[in-house]
């Protein structure tokens, strides 16, 4: 677990490449099934697309 800690970090720069579509699913069906703060599974999200 503290291997997992140690390679933990936060993003300041962002790419302007856009995301491949099975990539973005694969995140999104992760965000659905996962607990929240709570415990709780099934919260809204929103996303959005600029072309």
């Amino acid at each position: 677990m503290k291997d997992l800690a140690r390679k933990r970090y936060s993003v300041r720069k962002y790419e302007t490449k856009p995301v491949k579509e099975d990539k973005l699913e694969k995140i999104l069906e992760s965000s659905r099934v996962a607990p929240d703060f709570t415990g709780l599974v099934g919260g809204r999200t929103l996303n959005f697309q600029l072309e």
